[in-house]
This record gives C-alpha cells, structure tokens and sequence, in this order.
C-alpha cells in the first residue's frame, strides 16, 4: 500500500522538487527582461525572502517616481506575459 499512496516524506520531496524547478524557471524568465525591468519585478514581489515594496518604495530607492515605477513594471509583465517560458511554469500553477 506504501508503494501505491506515497507518504509525507515522498511528497515532501516531491514539493522540493517542483519548488526549485518553479524557482529555476522564473529566474530564466526574469532574466529575458533588462536589468532595470528585473530589478523592479524582484523589488515589487519581493524575490529571494525580501519584503515586497510598493512603486513609491522603489521609486525612491531607484530614483525614480512612483508613476515611471508603475510604467516599466507594466512594460516588464507585459514582455513575461508573452514569454514561451511562461507556459511552462503555469503546469505548476494550481
């Protein structure tokens, strides 16, 4: 019965695995962006543990304003919108 119904250990395992190929995959999709674009998605979604910050934040941190913030991260979801990567990342995606 083991072998047919995998137990928690298995399906830990199985959630490691398919975390680290989500984050493999939208690190290669981050990176088909510029470093500006990339740097924002990261900052607003607060990649890598990080706390997200708003637009006014980055703008801030940037040197930028808020609204020049919001246009280059609609610029930035709008290029991973079309990205062919993007397809395979949604087979994880409930």
């Amino acid at each position: 019965m083991q072998e047919i119904i995998p137990g928690p250990v298995e399906m830990i395992l199985e959630k490691m695995v398919e975390r680290q190929l989500v984050k493999q995959g939208v690190v290669k999709l981050l990176k088909t962006l510029n470093k500006r674009e990339e740097e924002i998605v990261r900052l607003y979604f607060g990649f890598d543990g990080e706390t997200p910050l708003s637009f006014e934040e980055i703008g801030k941190l940037l040197k930028l304003s808020r609204e020049r913030i919001r246009q280059i991260h609609g610029i930035a979801l709008s290029k991973l919108q079309q990205n062919s990567l993007v397809d395979s990342l949604k087979f994880y995606v409930v």
